[in-house]
């Protein structure tokens, strides 16, 4: 190949901090290493994850609207943000009118962001939702919703069955999960037996969705029996 021809590979782009900050957050292996990590990010987390074009409150909570109406759903009064954050979701419910808003999270500093929107009425820090839950959180919410948490390095699969359990019958469950993360984590098969164990069924799906503006989402809605 003459110099004429030379094709020259261009240098891959640089990462962002925004970027180097979701890449690391899927690192991690621990319980407590997961923790601490939020627990440094809760200032910045807001900022990084809007640089990323983050999505995902909104397509959550747009889900629960839809479902919401279903004439099998009870009417849905009050909500668990799981895994809430800063309180990226519970802003988003705020502004659609929902007012029974908890939360619940890992980090203590996270909760803290979260109690600065004024979007909740009840949060309960360094609640993990891979332990058994606490008796007072146990069938006690209309509608849980869980974004940004079933992704690598953070909620496994059968967390699922922990928000189930928050949630009143006839109530429901709406998740995001990773696209990437959703077939090696096994979801099918956990769906499959909540099904046939306690009668939950999935209500809808929004799959391969936007989420960030490099990664893709599946949404689920789960209707508790």
């Amino acid at each position: 190949m003459d110099a004429a021809t030379t094709v020259i590979p261009s240098a891959p782009a640089p990462q962002t901090s925004s970027t180097r900050s979701i890449a690391d957050a899927l690192s991690h292996h621990s319980t407590h290493h997961l923790e601490r990590y939020y627990d440094h990010w809760a200032r910045h987390y807001d900022a990084d994850v809007e640089a990323e074009a983050y999505c995902g409150p909104t397509m959550v909570v747009d889900l629960l609207d839809a479902v919401a109406q279903c004439p099998a759903v009870r009417h849905v009064s009050s909500v668990l943000d799981a895994c809430c954050g800063t309180g990226l979701v519970g802003r988003t419910l705020h502004e659609r009118g929902y007012r029974q808003i908890s939360g619940c999270d890992l980090s203590k500093p996270m909760i803290d962001q979260a109690q600065a929107t004024q979007a909740y009425q009840h949060l309960y820090s360094q609640i993990d939702l891979t332990q058994p839950l606490p008796p007072d959180m146990l069938r006690r919410f209309d509608a849980v919703v869980c974004c940004g948490a079933f992704i690598p390095g953070h909620l496994p699969a059968s967390a699922l069955r922990g928000l189930i359990g928050m949630t009143q019958s006839g109530g429901v469950v709406v998740v995001s999960i990773r696209e990437a993360y959703y077939d090696t984590a096994g979801f099918e098969p956990l769906l499959q037996a909540l099904k046939d164990e306690q009668g939950v069924s999935v209500l809808q799906r929004q799959m391969s969705a936007r989420y960030l503006q490099n990664a893709k989402a599946h949404y689920l809605a789960l209707h508790v029996a």
